[in-house]
Order: structure tokens, then sequence, then C-alpha cells
């Protein structure tokens, strides 16, 4: 291949990607305005096209719409496969969300190790949410050693952030 040859195949294919992006965007934009009229239907299909298309907040928006039956039956399977999606992509909310699951055993056996593992990684990227959730699992001792330093050190973390349930567990 030439190097002429190579450097237009590459430039096809960034502006393809470019493309895509695009796409994207505009796919989850019109999800969210789809689910503000309360079109979940339509919003499930777009969320659809830009999950497709790499987007980890339509991935974990369709995980969500699974989870709660919006545009969809309910389907926990369903959910945490888009839950993970988004999660592997470092989307906070979706490994927030994936802690959740596998506490409770929602579309997977139940999981306190697997549970503190998606807190964590939520936590540490500063979800209040996560933090209180990890400080409750410490506290008790489901999938971690019980340590109330940790769990204090946790909640103190949601509590500096004004969330409500750890700074009632301080």
């Amino acid at each position: 291949m030439s190097g002429t040859h190579f450097v237009q195949r590459l430039a096809a294919v960034l502006l393809l990607s470019g493309l895509a992006s695009v796409v994207s965007a505009d796919a989850y934009e019109d999800g969210l305005s789809a689910v503000n009229t309360g079109n979940f239907p339509a919003a499930f299909s777009a969320f659809k096209t830009a999950a497709a298309l790499g987007s980890a907040e339509a991935q974990f928006n369709l995980g969500g719409m699974y989870a709660n039956g919006q545009g969809v039956s309910p389907d926990y399977v369903q959910a945490l496969g888009w839950f993970k999606k988004a999660a592997g992509q470092g989307f906070a909310l979706a490994q927030y969300n994936l802690g959740l699951m596998y506490a409770a055993g929602r579309g997977t056996a139940q999981d306190d190790v697997q549970a503190v593992s998606w807190y964590r990684k939520a936590a540490d990227q500063g979800l209040p949410d996560a933090q209180s959730n990890l400080g409750l699992m410490y506290a008790s001792g489901r999938g971690v050693s019980q340590d109330a330093e940790q769990a204090v050190s946790w909640w103190r973390k949601a509590a500096g952030q004004g969330y409500a349930a750890a700074q009632t567990n301080l």
C-alpha cells in the first residue's frame, strides 16, 4: 500500500469516526427529548442507536429503561448487560448501578464481593451514592472484612458532598 493510499484510507476512517460521534450525540439527545415528553418507546429506540455507536450515557440509559420497564418489558439481565457496557467505559453511575444489582441479586446471582468492586469504582470517581453504599458494606462486613474506620472514611467523603444518608450514618 502506498503512503498516499494509506493516508487517504486513514482520513476516511477518521471522517467516518467523527460522523459516528455526531450521529451518536444526535441520537442520544433525541432520546433525552423523548424521555422528557414521556415517549419511552421513542427514547428506547434513540438510545439503542446511540448505544450501538458506543455512547456510555445511552448504554446506561438503556440499562435503566430495562431495569424500570420504561419503553420495554422489565428485564434485569438486559439491564445488567447494558450497565456493564457503560461501566466498562468508566461511567460512574453505571458502575454504581452494577453494585446495586449485584448486592440485590437482580439479573445475576447475588454477590457482595462484586457489589463492593463496582461501588468502589464509582466511589473512586467521587459518586456520593457509591461512597455511602461502600461505607455500608464496610460497616456490615458484606463483601469485605468489617472495618468501622473504612466505613466512616467513605461516609465522610459522601457526607462532604451533602449526601444525607451518609451524614445520618456518621
